[in-house]
């Protein structure tokens, strides 16, 4: 879900007016999308999610 890929039609639809869904960009520092960052975004400002999906 944090990605918003791969995700069936009928999970994305009822997704679609919510904040969480495509959160994760492994392409930024901190892997928060610009829609994470935003000031409207239930997602704290200390957040980080750069290890979130690494093995341990």
């Amino acid at each position: 879900m944090l990605t918003g890929q791969h995700l069936p039609a009928d999970v994305a639809a009822q997704l679609a007016a919510s904040p969480l869904p495509r959160l994760y960009d492994p392409a930024r520092v901190d892997a928060l999308s610009a829609a994470a960052t935003a000031s409207v975004s239930p997602i704290s400002g200390d957040t980080d999610l750069a290890f979130a999906f690494v093995p341990a």
